[in-house]
């Protein structure tokens, strides 16, 4: 019983953890487009490199750039790759109803908890459904 209020709990959490995850892999994408273009901006500031030449500028310039593609690739490649592997709420919820039927079938007369977690799982499912539905 306690693994399936568990479940619930885990799939709402997914929900934000998701939406969370699609927001840095936007924003990760975003700042390595634009990258090139803001490190003569970041190095004139900080630096105050902004209008000088020479081997030794253009050598600070290109380390900066890699350093801030190696970052930021290493950004994206990691969020992408959390927010393939991790489960959506469905599939918890899913895995909950799953796991509710297995109680079910094993306890025919199921406490009032019980009935109340089947309760919230199946208004949870429809959620899910209706959202789903909406897209």
């Amino acid at each position: 019983m306690t693994e399936i209020v568990w479940l619930v709990y885990l799939a709402d959490l997914l929900d934000n953890f998701n939406d969370f995850l699609s927001l840095m892999v936007g924003a990760s994408i975003a700042f390595t487009l634009f990258w090139p273009f803001a490190v003569p901006i970041f190095l004139c500031e900080i630096e105050g490199l902004c209008y000088e030449e020479g081997e030794e500028i253009r050598k600070k310039k290109k380390q900066f750039t890699l350093k801030g593609f190696k970052i930021l690739g290493s950004a994206t490649l990691i969020f992408t790759l959390l927010s393939i592997v991790t489960p959506s709420s469905k599939l918890v919820y899913i895995y909950a109803g799953v796991e509710a039927a297995k109680e079910l079938k094993l306890d025919k007369e199921l406490p009032k908890v019980t009935q109340k977690a089947f309760k919230l799982l199946n208004k949870k499912l429809d959620e899910a459904l209706s959202e789903k539905d909406k897209k």
